[in-house]
């Protein structure tokens, strides 16, 4: 089984997120709601880590989040209403290194890295 680990970045952006869905649902006046999407996107992550570590290279490679200056071929996917951005190298195995909502814009990432 592959090791998988969350760079700084992307332990700071899980936080954001959980933060994100509760507010959304606190303006909303369903606090209630916002416990189970909480949940149901922590039981989501929980299931793709799962089918990372058994095939790392699950999800292709995209060149257009991808860092010419630090050499990360990025891959990523979706989980609820947000983006979950890896690599994957046989030395360092998978790292998640950002979680970003799906409707931003993903151009800064490549200047991040």
């Amino acid at each position: 089984m592959t090791n998988l680990r969350y760079s700084d970045s992307a332990a700071v952006d899980l936080l954001a997120a959980i933060k994100t869905i509760w507010n959304y649902f606190i303006e909303k006046d369903s606090p209630e709601l916002g416990d189970l999407h909480i949940e149901k996107f922590q039981t989501e992550l929980k299931r793709k880590e799962e089918l990372l570590r058994q095939n790392p290279q699950l999800f292709p490679t995209r060149r257009e989040y991808s860092s010419k200056y630090s050499g990360r071929a990025f891959r990523s996917f979706t989980v609820h209403w947000f983006t979950v951005f890896y690599t994957y190298e046989e030395n360092e195995g998978i790292v998640f290194w950002y979680i970003r909502s799906s409707v931003s814009d993903f151009s800064t990432l490549i200047l991040l890295s």
